[in-house]
């Protein structure tokens, strides 16, 4: 991963962060692709309007998120959560904490057929390799395929670029790489049928 392409400024720039939060031992692209992360997706509470309000709120709140990696537990990592964040209540306040939705984590190996038929479809639909990395996302389903069906599932054809904004109110998505991907996807299922169906 240490030599995977990577410029630390541009990605502060990107953000608009004068310094980036790194686990100690871990370079800037381990900690954002491969390392459990602790997400604040939202906070509220009290006045957030224009000008000055100096009501204390009776409720505040926020929703948090989590990437688990190999060997981490939903259900363990959320009470170990709960434990802390009660830990730090202070006993005048009153703590809920809800778990919504938990997966289990999922790491495929690159040297699956399955995974080398997909470089190769990348390969053909963009007229380049592939880079390896590694990805969070919440895709539950992916481990129960695992897990119950035995199946494991390609989820490295990603098509879209690092500046696309996914999943935030500017998501974009180049037409150029959306034709190459029904190119790679098309590669892909020749590319399966070959290597991986019997």
């Amino acid at each position: 991963m240490k030599a995977l392409p990577f410029d630390e400024d541009k990605l502060k720039a990107y953000l608009g962060l004068p310094s980036l939060c790194v686990e100690p031992g871990y370079n800037a692209l381990e900690s954002k692709m491969a390392r459990p992360t602790l997400d604040v997706n939202g906070i509220w509470g009290g006045f957030s309007g224009e000008g000055a309000k100096t009501v204390i709120p009776a409720k505040a709140g926020a929703k948090v998120s989590m990437r688990l990696v190999p060997h981490q537990k939903p259900q363990e990592i959320a009470e170990l959560f709960t434990r802390y964040v009660k830990d730090l209540c202070p006993k005048e306040v009153r703590l809920e904490v809800k778990a919504l939705h938990g997966a289990e984590p999922v790491l495929m190996s690159r040297d699956l057929p399955q995974v080398q038929a997909a470089a190769r479809a990348i390969e053909t639909g963009f007229g380049v390799a592939p880079v390896f990395i590694r990805e969070g996302g919440s895709i539950p389903i992916v481990n129960l395929f695992k897990e119950l069906l035995g199946l494991k599932a390609i989820l490295l054809m990603g098509l879209g670029r690092p500046d696309d904004g996914a999943h935030a109110p500017n998501e974009r998505f180049a037409l150029r790489d959306f034709k190459n991907g029904i190119r790679s996807v098309a590669a892909l299922l020749f590319e399966m049928e070959t290597c991986c169906v019997r």
